[in-house]
């Protein structure tokens, strides 16, 4: 510790003399899922990652994800993909927060000075990747976080914890180069759609649904309510939801993967009917 306050005066030593360290609040020695339980080391990992990171079970595949599967396989078609100019990928570099690197410990301060000598190949390799339609496995592998996810949670429950994945910044560049070539070819997404969408966030989601209760209640006057590369592609899939044939008197609104139904009636048994309706066809 003393080498290294020598360097730099700002880091163990004087956060543990500004009270910035802290003991951990609790330590978990066990845990407990179904039947199963874990109290070392490698077998609280592995139960952990079998609760946060489920397997790609094919044998659970419906048929529409069975269409899905084969559809991936297909090789693409339509327009020859647009070469990729290094103004865009130039762009995408200088706007790169600085935040934590992946397992390969290449950060945003590295790939911003690698850019400033190797800006050509650099915008030649990207552009290989886009028109071979090649993502290297090297950049798909994570560094694995998990993070309480608050308090109030079972500290012995592997559900009270979320995983975050710190992936290689390379390859984040390269999602973002495919995202803003996805985002031209995307068909309007629905209004209901509120996460990961610019301009709309919780509050409009909020607003949204607030608005729908106000005018329920301004004509049916005591009516019980029944009650989202990443990102971009969850908002394509999960848009597929609100293109359903769904009952009379019911709407369906999200925001990320928090899904809310919108049921109304001039009775209980009425709302009930359609809200099962509305299920059956949401399950279909």
């Amino acid at each position: 510790m003393a080498e290294m306050d020598n360097s730099n005066p700002w880091r163990l030593a004087y956060r543990e003399a500004a009270g910035h360290v802290r003991a951990p609040g609790n330590t978990v020695s066990c845990f407990k899922v179904s039947q199963k339980n874990a109290d070392d080391v490698d077998s609280v990992i592995e139960l952990m990652l079998d609760v946060l990171l489920l397997q790609d079970d094919h044998s659970l595949d419906s048929e529409y994800h069975e269409l899905i599967r084969y559809m991936m396989l297909v090789a693409p078609s339509g327009k020859p993909v647009p070469p990729m100019s290094g103004g865009c990928l130039g762009g995408i570099i200088c706007r790169l927060p600085i935040t934590s690197s992946g397992f390969d410990g290449i950060g945003a301060r590295i790939v911003k000075e690698a850019w400033k000598t190797a800006a050509v190949k650099m915008t030649t390799m990207y552009g290989k990747c886009v028109v071979k339609y090649v993502f290297p496995d090297i950049w798909k592998m994570g560094r694995l976080v998990i993070l309480p996810k608050g308090s109030d949670r079972t500290a012995t429950d592997p559900g009270a914890y979320r995983p975050l994945t710190l992936l290689p910044l390379l390859g984040k560049i390269l999602e973002r180069v495919l995202l803003i070539r996805l985002e031209l070819v995307l068909r309007k997404q629905s209004d209901c759609l509120h996460g990961f969408t610019r301009g709309r966030s919780t509050v409009t989601a909020l607003n949204d649904i607030l608005g729908a209760v106000g005018h329920s209640a301004n004509h049916y006057n005591g009516i019980p309510r029944g009650s989202v590369v990443g990102p971009a592609l969850w908002n394509m899939l999960l848009d597929d939801l609100f293109r359903l044939p769904v009952p009379a008197g019911c709407r369906l609104k999200a925001y990320a993967d928090d899904v809310t139904a919108e049921v109304e009636g001039n009775s209980r048994p009425e709302i009930k009917t359609r809200g099962k309706e509305l299920l059956e066809v949401v399950a279909a």
